[in-house]
């Protein structure tokens, strides 16, 4: 009896100690997401890349690259070379690229890095290569055994999608790309390729390559085709395209009037009909898709006329009430003055549509530039936060008004949206000065924290549920599976917005051929979103698929509820916009979405833990 109460005691014992312990460890994971979510750099948070707990560790890398402070380069540099468990120093490999005054640091490391760091190395090293000896230094490695060609690839297409790189660069590069082309070339390479471009003579050597491939090589490589006759070649095939190939295909022979003429008839959708009404040159045709075409098409028809000066005084006439023409319209004011007179154009400053108000006052004030200061105090009256802002942006050219303005009615500028706006817009000028007064008149804590770090986030996950969420939109079901460990906070963010329904009736503002859908905007046009915002949570996810769910962001920390789905693989994105989930269901939807599309309900179905 006495050796089962000890047994008992001894067992009761050590599951004290091990609560405790996990106690103790889960406070030390909770301060650590304080840090990071509140963007709190400190000794105690820097102390941490020293912990003697490998999970501790990793999780203090992951907090401090998150902030992406400069100050703590230093440490965080000399902590990546003391550590030796390899799972944590994967993930202080991957945060070195948010420093790039460790940028030159890195160059040294690969030649003695071991083969299972090298693609994370490369990976960081490149991300914020800008110059042609980069680029040179990585084709070299490309040449060398050991370093992981596909990361090597995904960098070099990366690089290429920058401007400003000399003819001579350009040339060696799609040189080297095209030496080592063959039939059992990577995706990878055919991405490369793609964004350095291929010369004309190349063509022929292609079209050999674009049949019976990985359908993102297919891609990648119609994508480098340009003449009519390499397309008209692949014109049987059109049929037999997955939907992001077809649309890819229509984009490149959008150019050629008789390619266009051949493929009207085969388009299954305005969608697809889109890539070849923004390339058309026949009148005629264009104003037959002003009748029965979606709002999306009309308007890019409409976008087309006018740059063709292919509509008469009287259809000018006819749609001056069409909001889809004076979208267009709009969008060139100086243009438009040929078009109508200037009686004309100031009443559509009191248009019902703010897209068009909103152009109208910025197109007016460069016509008009004697009229800037009337035009942006008219816009500043504005029922539509956007407008408002386009007053203050015509204001800025002219500081002592603008600042006089900006400290006059911000304290009662009842919209957070635009007052955020502001905010940043002052910090991007570094105008601490106003930034402090309108610290002091601002109530609203969601806005209080652009201003200052919130000694509370809205959220303190360390780690969440791999939700399942299922959007119900007017084209089908779509149903993502989200990543609650990799970013605990804006998957809780989406969540609650889902469980209140804030989802339902919003539409999809933005459709990108090819790249991606996006929603999450209440104010239907990419301007809006919800509060507060949230951090930005980047991780090792990637874009490599189509069906990735990020968040829509106008620089670090500036998401809410806006999100996209990639249509392609998007390899530009990575490391750059926070992945919170992967459609798991539904992608057929997902790219029959079209500009207006609505989300009819957005529920959660279950956690996956």
């Amino acid at each position: 009896m006495t050796r089962r109460r000890f047994l008992l005691f001894a067992a009761l014992l050590l599951f004290l100690i091990a609560v405790f312990h996990f106690k103790d460890r889960w406070n030390e994971y909770r301060r650590i997401k304080t840090f990071e979510l509140t963007r709190a750099l400190s000794p105690a948070l820097t102390g941490y890349l020293s912990h003697p707990n490998p999970h501790i560790r990793a999780s203090a890398f992951q907090a401090v690259y998150r902030i992406g402070d400069e100050r703590s380069a230093v440490d965080y540099w000399a902590a990546f070379l003391r550590e030796k468990d390899p799972v944590v120093r994967q993930e202080a490999l991957f945060g070195l690229r948010y420093f790039p005054s460790l940028h030159s640091r890195l160059k040294s490391l690969l030649e003695e890095a071991p083969p299972g760091e090298k693609a994370l190395l490369c990976e960081s090293f490149f991300f914020n290569s800008e110059s042609e000896e980069d680029v040179r230094f990585l084709i070299s490695l490309l040449n060398r055994p050991g370093y992981p060609a596909d990361t090597l690839y995904i960098a070099l297409g990366n690089l290429g999608r920058q401007e400003g790189f000399s003819p001579a660069l350009t040339s060696f590069v799609r040189k080297s790309l095209m030496e080592k082309l063959s039939e059992e070339s990577s995706r990878t390479h055919a991405y490369a390729l793609s964004q350095w471009k291929a010369s004309p003579e190349e063509e022929v050597r292609l079209l050999a390559l674009t049949t019976g491939l990985d359908p993102w090589k297919e891609y990648y490589y119609i994508s480098l085709l340009v003449s009519e006759k390499a397309l008209q070649s692949l014109l049987d095939d059109f049929e037999s395209f997955p939907p992001q190939i077809r649309i890819r295909y229509l984009q490149q022979a959008a150019s050629h009037d008789a390619l266009r003429g051949l493929l009207y008839p085969r388009c299954k959708s305005s969608l697809e009909r889109l890539p070849l009404v923004v390339q058309e040159n026949r009148p005629e045709l264009l104003k037959e898709f002003l009748s029965t075409s979606p709002s999306f098409l009309r308007e890019a028809a409409f976008r087309r006329l006018l740059k063709l000066q292919a509509l008469s005084a009287d259809e000018i006439q006819k749609y001056r009430e069409d909001s889809d023409f004076l979208r267009a319209f709009s969008e060139d004011i100086e243009a438009a003055s040929s078009l109508a007179g200037s009686d004309f154009l100031f009443s559509l400053t009191g248009h019902e549509d703010e897209t068009i108000r909103r152009n109208v006052h910025a197109g007016l004030a460069k016509l008009y530039p004697e009229k800037t200061t009337e035009l942006a105090l008219q816009a500043l009256e504005d029922p539509d936060f956007t407008v408002r802002l386009t007053g203050y942006d015509l204001l800025s050219g002219n500081e002592p008004l603008f600042k006089r303005t900006l400290l006059e009615r911000y304290p009662r500028e009842p919209d957070p949206q635009l007052r955020i706006f502001l905010a940043e817009s002052l910090q991007a000028e570094q105008d601490r000065e106003t930034l402090k007064i309108l610290k002091e008149t601002e109530k609203d804590e969601r806005v209080l924290s652009i201003f200052k770090p919130l000694s509370t986030p809205p959220f303190l996950k360390y780690n969440n549920s791999d939700y399942l969420i299922r959007f119900n939109t007017e084209k089908g079901t779509v149903t993502i599976r989200c990543f609650g460990s990799q970013a605990p906070q804006t998957v809780e963010n989406i969540v609650t917005l889902v469980k209140k329904g804030f989802y339902d009736g919003i539409p999809f503002h933005r459709v990108a051929l090819n790249h991606v859908i996006q929603a999450g905007d209440p104010h239907g046009d990419g301007w809006g979103g919800s509060l507060p915002l949230i951090k930005s949570e980047i991780s090792r996810l990637s874009y490599d698929e189509p069906g990735m769910v990020g968040i829509a962001d106008r620089g670090k920390d500036t998401g809410s509820s806006q999100f996209f789905i990639t249509l392609t693989p998007r390899y530009h994105l990575n490391s750059r916009y926070t992945i919170f989930a992967r459609v798991i269901d539904g992608m057929d939807v997902v790219g029959k979405i079209e500009p207006g599309d609505l989300i009819l309900s957005a529920r959660v179905l279950n956690n996956m833990r």
